[in-house]
């Protein structure tokens, strides 16, 4: 079946089973259509191969901001049931997509809502940059970091499986085709411990504790598509220029005999860019969440209360 019939099944599907529970349940078609979708989306995250980690790696928020954002929103529009008697469509209409004022502002709720789960699913990234203290590596000390140098294999390096290159780290994702989309069929991770020098000393880095997200943004990007076949890698090279922000530690001599100063590990972040890139990065993504939030999402409450009233 081609993708474009799947979508208009899909969509098909999703409206006669909207209606169905609009019957089956004492709430309008606009609220059962919406617990159809958002019982769907969450389903699909959880059953369907590959759909949480692709999502994930897209949007870098993680499971509790999204169920912050589906507690928000089933809280303002609960709460204007509480209060009044929301009419989401026209009068004499019936079901034929006539919005009301308080049907057009509760959608905009819903896209506020969305825009809590960017807000509060970037901000522990925001404040683990903010928190770091910026210096030279050979002034590493045990709490947050952030040392800007090149990249130094530590324990050799692997071959990228799509660039080819020579790399201290890669994350490789094969993808398949779902819906009209693609997701993750299958992930791997390569790559050891490597330093970030910066002419004071070396820092040595745990790449475990790269985020799949910060990777997907900050680290150089390799497609190779053949058809259905469709490969992405994300990989650090030695000597590319980047900013490490993590947590220092003394590291263990017997281990690593070269004079470094201390090692970050744990939630690590690593961009090929400035500390001052870093923070913007972050910042943007909860200052604009935070501010849709708050206007798009506040704005249209306020206007589905008074709706109701």
């Amino acid at each position: 079946m081609a993708r474009q019939p799947r979508r208009v099944f899909a969509v098909v599907a999703v409206l006669l089973v909207a209606v169905l529970a609009s019957y089956l349940l004492p709430v309008d078609l606009l609220t059962s259509g919406l617990l159809v979708v958002a019982a769907l989306l969450v389903g699909g995250v959880g059953l369907v191969p590959g759909a949480w980690p692709t999502l994930y790696r897209t949007t870098g928020i993680g499971p509790g901001a999204w169920l912050l954002a589906l507690a928000v929103a089933a809280g303002g529009v609960g709460l204007t049931y509480l209060v009044g008697d929301p009419q989401p469509f026209c009068d004499g209409i019936g079901y034929r997509g006539c919005l009301t004022l308080y049907g057009w502002a509760s959608a905009l709720y819903l896209a506020g809502s969305l825009a809590v789960a960017i807000c509060f699913g970037h901000l522990g990234r925001y404040r683990r940059v903010r928190a770091a203290e910026v210096g030279p590596a050979d002034d590493a000390s045990d709490g947050p970091v952030a040392v800007t140098g090149r990249v130094v294999p530590a324990d050799g390096t692997v071959t990228g499986p799509v660039s080819g290159a020579e790399t201290v780290w890669y994350r490789h994702a094969a993808e398949r085709s779902f819906l009209g989309g693609r997701l993750e069929a299958e992930s791997e991770t390569a790559g050891g411990p490597f330093y970030v020098a910066d002419g004071s000393g070396r820092l040595l880095v745990d790449p475990a504790g790269i985020d799949a997200h910060d990777a997907a943004e900050l680290a150089r990007s390799h497609t190779d598509a053949d058809g259905d076949a469709h490969h992405r890698e994300w990989s650090f090279e030695p000597d590319d220029a980047v900013t490490v922000v993590g947590e220092a530690s003394e590291v263990s001599r017997a281990d690593y005999p070269e004079p470094v100063v201390a090692g970050v590990d744990g939630p690590v972040t690593v961009g090929r860019g400035d500390h001052a890139a870093l923070r913007r990065w972050t910042a943007q993504r909860v200052l604009v969440g935070g501010a849709l939030a708050l206007l798009v999402g506040g704005g249209s409450l306020m206007v589905m209360l008074v709706a109701v009233l």
